[in-house]
């Protein structure tokens, strides 16, 4: 059965048993395509994967019980890259530049609780990546943004 506005289909139990794996192949029906910087979720039962939407994509799920399905699709709002170490020694805020008029950016605070934590993890050790962090996010947004001097982009 399905539920009307926002909230979640409840689901019957399955009549499928036994299934160890499936393959769910989604695309996009009758010649549509999905808009620019597109993403689809697909969860079956406690699984979940996501990607960007191309029209078509396959999805394989390993030690299912499948009972239900939920596809979400959704379009980015914004990306950020953080060096993960700043999180497991307390609390990092990440800036997420967003791509809407109202909401130029959205302040995250991440935090971690973790088992087994070993190694330096002081700030001349984490500099490098924090270099490579500040790179691929640039590199992200001259793929999203395609400007025809990449360079002006990179110099901002």
């Amino acid at each position: 059965s399905s539920s009307a506005g926002r909230g979640r289909a409840r689901h019957a139990a399955s009549p499928i048993r036994g299934v160890r794996a499936m393959e769910l192949h989604v695309e996009v029906a009758d010649g549509q395509a999905p808009p620019a910087d597109t993403f689809v979720s697909v969860r079956v039962g406690e699984s979940c994967k996501q990607t960007r939407f191309a029209g078509a994509r396959h999805f394989r799920f390993a030690d299912v019980a499948p009972s239900h399905c939920d596809i979400e699709v959704f379009k980015r709002l914004g990306a950020a890259a953080f060096v993960l170490s700043d999180a497991l020694l307390g609390e990092a805020k990440v800036e997420v530049l967003c791509d809407l008029p109202d909401v130029p950016s959205l302040s995250l605070l991440v935090s971690s609780g973790c088992d087994g934590l070993e190694g330096d993890l002081s700030p001349a050790k984490e500099s490098g990546r924090h270099i490579e962090g500040s790179l691929v996010m640039a590199l992200r947004e001259v793929i999203r943004a395609k400007p025809d001097d990449p360079t002006e982009l990179l110099r901002a």
